[in-house]
């Protein structure tokens, strides 16, 4: 009898520790996942640590973060949850007035090919519809276009009812110290719409007045005009020596010459 109440008790002992112990782990786990359940809702709050932070300030708007450019003062928005840094860091390669980026900057270098290859390729590149044609035939179209213009302007200017106005000026190459001549004709066609037209631009062997005027009566000879009416040149003496050559060589000058010099 002894021994079977031992036993009971001895049972009844040895179920109450099992339950005690896994009570214990019960608790345990129950703290330790509320212990970890602040930690995985806390919203971490992320340092700027991307490179492009350098060249941006970091503004809000509306509540949503966005960066202000430091050179050109634009705004973009840098929101982490949509967009994140990628346009910060776009805009802080392309920026025009960042100085690292000027300094980096390399010169394109067009390929020279025989065949005009590259230029195919740069406008395919541009737009692609547009169909470059070969080096001959652009060549031949380019010197068919100016001989029809030519010859339009060539027939306005022989017309004796059509005043021409001519300006002409001289300058001096500083790096190999050559003279130029520049003569424009200016002129109101039949719909009265102004035109400026440079017929002459060429190399002067001086700028003395003689020089000059033998150039522009050359120039006109050459374009056939017929009706000049006044000459605009700069205030220098050269040009009065020319003024008045130009005025014994042309005839039939409006009012005998008296507003053919006029002063830039």
């Amino acid at each position: 009898m002894n021994q079977v109440v031992l036993f009971f008790v001895v049972q009844v002992w040895m179920r109450l520790n099992c339950h005690l112990d896994d009570y214990e782990v019960f608790v345990d786990n129950t703290q330790q996942e509320i212990n970890e359940e602040p930690t995985q809702k806390r919203k971490r709050v992320g340092k700027t640590r991307s490179d492009c932070w350098k060249s941006f300030e970091k503004i809000f708007i509306d509540g949503v973060r966005h960066g202000k450019c430091k050179q050109c003062e634009r705004v973009l928005e840098a929101d982490g949850n949509n967009t994140g840094t990628s346009s910060l860091n776009k805009h802080a390669k392309n920026c025009n007035q960042n100085l690292e980026n000027l300094e980096n900057q390399q010169t394109l270098q067009f390929k020279i090919e025989p065949n005009g290859e590259g230029l195919i390729e740069y406008t395919n590149a541009l737009n692609g519809k547009v169909v470059v044609p070969c080096r001959t035939k652009f060549s031949k179209k380019v010197s068919v276009y100016f001989q029809e213009e030519r010859n339009k302007l060539v027939t306005f200017l022989c017309n004796p009812l059509n005043t021409v106005h001519l300006t002409t000026d001289c300058r001096t190459s500083p790096s190999k110290r050559v003279h130029y001549i520049v003569i424009t004709a200016h002129f109101i066609d039949d719909n009265w719409e102004m035109h400026k037209q440079i017929l002459n631009f060429k190399e002067l062997n001086s700028q003395r007045g003689e020089d000059i005027g033998k150039e522009v009566l050359k120039c006109i000879q050459g374009w056939g005009i017929k009706n000049v009416m006044t000459c605009t040149v700069d205030n220098v003496s050269s040009n009065d020596k020319a003024i008045e050559f130009l005025k014994n060589k042309l005839p039939n000058l409006y009012n005998e010459g008296k507003h053919f010099h006029i002063s830039a």
